[in-house]
């Protein structure tokens, strides 16, 4: 997971938030078959409060539920994820769970951005 970027999302973004923040996870499927990012599930909060995934296809984050990628074994791929958050500096905190079937989310983000 890279660092955060915080960015301002545009009219278009969906929902509204007047400020966001992005993150970069590489996939690295090692098993043996086909993994379809849209199996990914991220958990966010800013504030301990719940924040919602950013759709701002213009600055290219269109989200890990609409992608189509898929990672054949032993290949990588790179997913481009925002969140909104409030305009001030906040606590951001987020987790992904790799399946639906997985039992626990993975912390993968825990600072102030």
């Amino acid at each position: 997971m890279s660092a955060p970027t915080s960015f301002t999302p545009t009219e278009e973004a969906y929902p509204k938030a007047v400020r966001a923040v992005a993150f970069e996870l590489v996939i690295d499927n090692q098993g043996d078959t086909t993994y379809r990012t849209a199996q990914l599930l991220f958990v966010a909060t800013a504030d301990g409060q719940p924040a919602d995934q950013i759709i701002d296809s213009t600055q290219g984050y269109s989200g890990v539920t609409s992608t189509e990628d898929e990672v054949l074994p032993r290949q990588t791929v790179r997913v481009s994820i925002a969140f909104g958050v409030p305009a001030r500096p906040s606590a951001v905190r987020v987790a992904v769970r790799p399946g639906s079937d997985a039992a626990n989310a993975i912390p993968v983000f825990d600072g102030t951005v």
